[in-house]
């Protein structure tokens, strides 16, 4: 089988949760991958959106009026990408939370461009967000998490190869790790190869890469390539002494339960978005199982689409309305500096606001300070695999300058 399939409530599967017409609602757009390869976080994402529109109207709304979601699912596939953020244009969305995926957030940034403001909770590609794009990324950058992944890969050995998606462009993962193996009389990047999505074998792939004798491997694929690479790693080449590192693709139950809950005996390490602590995470975890029956996944990025509704409805309280540039103006004045509000407070922001005062969000997913260029910086967790689940064996971790 190539594609997860979560399960969720049957709820989340429509479009709006509108009572009420557009004449006294504002509608807002979300685009996640509920299904493909990445569907446990897309669906995680979809959820924590609609618990903050929820907690918004529950709190007074926005602007006088009911926020909406209209949601579509992008598959992690371009032509239903494309397909979706046409009809969230078409229906007149100002923003739009989304997409999960690096590569939908970047067609979507070329397409939506001065027709809506886009806030992605988890596209990690380091160029998505400019100052010149109506684009927001709640998230850090590629090239961040591909230097600790390189300092990890460094303490584990000096030989190093790559399995990834894509290429090693400037400011990707892959180029990120590559800085910490420069083929020097210490350490060298021995191995680099390029995989093909949906291959229903990566056989060949490993022995060529394993030729090289690397003591670390880099994976940065999505859940399923990545369970399908290493089932044929423990097939064929189980005896390697390999330590494996995972992307935070990779943090992921479904990549787990593909490869074998009990099947993690071999060394790895991976990095992904640090779990946030702290009262304000905590009142979003507790909110978020009581209405879907569980806790936020660890590595899904909920949190940052949470905080991503939360920052667009201030935007457009800050702005007076809805027009997507002024929106992308404001986000930093309601998440830099000023006075700290969370999302429990959002009638104190709103008033604040109002007011002319300075705003700080501080969100559950923690400081969300969206910089001039839309982009933000956040630590990462280092975890493993122990009794076929994912633990954190480092907190809140960043590359050492």
């Amino acid at each position: 089988m190539r594609t997860f399939a979560p399960i969720f409530t049957g709820c989340l599967l429509s479009l709006c949760a509108c009572g009420s017409s557009a004449g006294d609602s504002i509608h807002i757009g979300g685009l996640f991958s509920t299904t493909g390869p990445n569907a446990q976080k897309g669906f995680a994402q979809l959820s924590a959106a609609r618990l903050a529109v929820q907690q918004i109207n529950e709190a007074g709304g926005v602007l006088g009026q009911r926020l909406v979601l209209v949601y579509r699912d992008d598959g992690e596939d371009l032509n239903k990408g494309r397909r979706a953020v046409d009809a969230l244009l078409d229906h007149g969305v100002p923003a739009i939370v989304g997409a999960t995926s690096s590569e939908i957030t970047g067609l979507a940034a070329g397409v939506a461009q001065g027709k809506a403001l886009l806030v992605s909770p988890s596209a990690t590609q380091t160029s998505l967000a400019t100052s010149d794009f109506t684009t927001i990324r709640l998230c850090d950058s590629d090239l961040v998490e591909g230097r600790l992944l390189g300092q990890l890969g460094r303490d584990k050995g000096r030989r190093a190869a790559m399995l990834h998606h894509g290429d090693a462009a400037p400011g990707s993962l892959a180029s990120g790790f590559a800085e910490s193996f420069p083929g020097d009389a210490l350490h060298s990047l021995v191995a680099d190869r390029t995989l093909e999505h949906g291959q229903e074998s990566f056989r060949q792939e490993l022995t060529q890469l394993l030729a090289a004798r690397p003591d670390v491997v880099l994976l940065d694929v999505d859940p399923i390539d990545g369970a399908q690479v290493i089932r044929d790693f423990l097939t064929s080449h189980s005896a390697s002494s390999v330590t494996w590192l995972f992307s935070h693709q990779l943090e992921d139950d479904g990549f787990i339960t593909a490869v074998g809950a009990q099947a993690f005996g071999f060394s790895h390490l991976g990095v992904g978005p640090s779990l946030p602590t702290g009262r304000r995470y905590t009142l979003f975890a507790e909110a978020y199982k009581a209405r879907f029956g569980a806790a936020p996944p660890i590595g899904s990025y909920a949190a940052n689409a949470y905080d991503a509704v939360f920052l667009i409805a201030g935007a457009m309280v800050a702005a007076g309305g809805t027009e997507p540039t002024a929106l992308r103006a404001r986000l930093p004045q309601v998440s830099l500096g000023g006075r700290a509000f969370g999302p429990d407070e959002w009638p104190q922001l709103v008033q604040a606001l109002r007011a002319g005062e300075d705003v700080n969000y501080e969100g559950a997913s923690g400081s969300v300070d969206v910089n001039a260029e839309g982009g933000t910086s956040a630590p990462y967790d280092v975890w493993s695999v122990k009794d076929g689940a994912i633990t954190i064996d480092q907190r809140a971790v960043r590359p050492r300058q």
